[in-house]
């Protein structure tokens, strides 16, 4: 992985929702098509004609509006928003060509943060945007959190994900990997952070630190999973996420019960 450099400040607040986005349920199906606007366009008429397999193909389906991006920067905030609200309120599939321009202005970085919260949250029917093979690194980069809820394609021969990062740490000594783990449970965990010891799995001796994702009632969110420096390099983000998933499905404390799920979701490697 190539290392993401944004300002500490950028990075601190991108980084850190990049993760709590993964402890999400249900976001909105979201597919990042990685091509030309107009060859996009084509692949966002296929998906939402159903020409295009699709396992994440969600149920509302109604208009696919095809958003003019600088007539949206354009507007300025308040079309930004009426917009966001339409979507959120509608069946409407929105696609976003060349995706990647947003992130130039302040009115498009401001839609773009209000289109991942509401995609966060399952609000809006389905987005789809493209950006071009060329501009990606840069998307990757400037949106972290977009990146986080997209599928890509096509990419290579099939689909991708983007569920882990790689950026210069602001403190030489907060290395290592940062792993969010999102709970599906129907219980409450039964034990403290403390009380999950390494003596149950030598792997977990590679935990630095858990924290606790809580929800106001009900069993918790997730867990943010600080494993060691040294314990595993950029490379490794399989092992290091098997390692934080098992440190969180011993913290609940008890069998899991049929539906419950502990999923490792998102990554940072800080180095």
């Amino acid at each position: 992985m190539e290392l993401d450099v944004l300002s500490p400040e950028a990075a601190s607040e991108q980084y850190q929702l990049f993760l709590l986005d993964g402890l999400r349920r249900s976001p909105s199906p979201l597919v990042l098509v990685v091509r030309e606007a107009a060859t996009a366009a084509l692949v966002a008429l296929r998906l939402h004609d159903g020409g295009t397999s699709w396992d994440e193909r969600p149920a509302r389906i109604d208009g696919l509006l095809q958003l003019d991006l600088a007539s949206l920067v354009a507007g300025g905030a308040d079309r930004a928003t009426s917009l966001l609200t339409e979507l959120a309120t509608t069946d409407h599939w929105a696609f976003l060509p060349n995706v990647d321009t947003l992130v130039e202005s302040e009115v498009g970085r401001g839609f773009l943060d209000g289109l991942i919260v509401s995609v966060g949250q399952g609000e809006i029917a389905a987005v789809i945007a493209s950006t071009t093979p060329e501009r990606l690194p840069h998307l990757q980069k400037m949106a972290p959190r977009l990146m986080g809820f997209a599928i890509t394609l096509p990419v290579g021969e099939g689909k991708a994900t983007y569920r882990s990062i790689a950026a210069r740490s602001t403190n030489s000594l907060d290395t290592g990997w940062v792993v969010a783990v999102r709970y599906e449970l129907t219980g409450d965990i039964q034990r403290e952070m403390d009380a999950a010891g390494p003596a149950a799995d030598g792997r977990l001796h590679l935990v630095d630190s858990m924290s606790l994702v809580k929800r106001e009632t009900g069993p918790p969110l997730g867990l943010l999973v600080d494993l060691s420096a040294d314990a595993f390099t950029a490379s490794q983000g399989d092992a290091a996420f098997a390692t934080a998933a098992l440190a969180a499905t011993r913290l609940v404390g008890r069998p899991l019960r049929p539906g419950e799920q502990v999923t490792a979701a998102r990554g940072i490697f800080y180095a």
